[in-house]
């Protein structure tokens, strides 16, 4: 499942559908039903695989940095899990006092970490793709 072998039209849509498995699984935390965006880049070169912005709901995934399918599985979930505990600006801003502390050894990312491991193969099943 090495993302080399699909268009990027077909890893679009992986993401478009595991984000959107996300949405219907995982829920929102916001009234209204307000959803982060998803954004798909293939050419940015930023050091991580996703990452996920409070200020503006956004979610980045950054496909370079990824090999296969289940790595684009993990980094959605995983950055999805964020909005989750970041739906606000405030909670963005605790997120960063946690990091500037502890680095990536910090509440949010273990939670983050393990929803991916929870989550990543019952995607895969959904997505056809084990």
């Amino acid at each position: 499942m090495e993302t080399e072998y699909y268009t990027k039209q077909e890893l679009k849509k992986f993401a478009k559908d595991t984000y959107n498995w996300c949405v219907e699984n995982l829920g929102t935390p916001l009234k209204g039903g307000q959803l982060p965006k998803l954004r798909i880049h293939f050419t940015d070169r930023r050091a991580a695989k996703g990452v996920y912005i409070a200020q503006t709901r956004e979610i980045f995934v950054y496909m370079i940095h990824l090999t296969c399918i289940k790595d684009l599985v993990e980094t959605i979930i995983h950055e999805y899990t964020h909005f989750l505990q970041m739906p606000k600006l405030r909670d963005g801003m605790k997120y960063h006092r946690l990091y500037m502390k502890d680095g990536y050894d910090n509440e949010f990312e273990r939670e983050a970490y393990e929803m991916e491991e929870k989550y990543a193969d019952v995607v895969l099943k959904h997505l056809n793709l084990i």
